[in-house]
């Protein structure tokens, strides 16, 4: 199962926004590194 490529991309911004920053002000550095990853791999 796959999203389209429009939701992927807004849920990929999404998570680098909010996601990556609240993982990021909890010092929870290996979720922060690995969303970043896996935000980083749709957008590009």
């Amino acid at each position: 199962y796959a999203l389209p490529f429009s939701k992927a991309r807004a849920v990929a911004e999404e998570t680098l926004a909010i996601w990556c920053s609240l993982a990021s002000r909890l010092g929870v550095w290996a979720v922060k590194a690995e969303l970043e990853d896996l935000s980083f791999a749709v957008l590009q």
